[in-house]
């Protein structure tokens, strides 16, 4: 995500982001009115279908691209995806592909969705990238401020399949 904000809140709340999931990838994104949408579980913001979890099983979005309020080249934030992914593999966390981007697409982080595990591990992990937050994903996707685990911005979220 641009981090040339003061304030990134505002943009952080309308991220999107897609989930490499073993059933397809999964496009989450806010919800922008009451209407129903595409959704893989009648109506509701479940992600265990697509994601093959436990029914209200909590996900996290980190990255370590891009450490706010820094931009990196390419071929830095490349190696630190790397790097966050044997950060992961070494805590023996859960993860998968994942990408948090800006809703008309001209800014992307390369991301993993991690879960079975607590807001306090998946902080850890992004306080060691120098991350500002992470998106926590239950019933709302919460933007969590890595420094001090305070919920920023929640939004609720409509889900579907990310080619749609």
């Amino acid at each position: 995500m641009p981090s040339g904000l003061a304030h990134p809140w505002p943009e952080y709340a309308n991220a999107v982001v897609e989930i490499a999931a073993p059933k397809g990838r999964l496009l989450l994104r806010p919800e922008s009115s009451g209407a129903a949408d595409v959704s893989l579980s009648g109506g509701q913001r479940d992600l265990s279908e697509g994601l093959g979890v436990a029914a209200g099983t909590v996900v996290w979005i980190v990255t370590a691209s891009n450490p706010y309020p820094t931009d990196l080249d390419e071929t830095t934030n490349s190696s630190r995806a790397q790097q966050l992914e044997q950060e992961l593999d070494r805590r023996g966390l859960v993860h998968l592909a994942a990408l948090a981007r800006s809703p008309d697409g001209s800014s992307q982080e390369v991301s993993r969705a991690v879960h079975g595990t607590t807001r306090e591990a998946v902080l850890d992990v992004a306080r060691r990238f120098g991350q500002l937050a992470v998106f926590e994903i239950a019933d709302d996707i919460a933007c969590v401020e890595a420094a001090t685990g305070r919920v920023v911005t929640t939004r609720p979220y409509v889900v579907g399949p990310a080619d749609a």
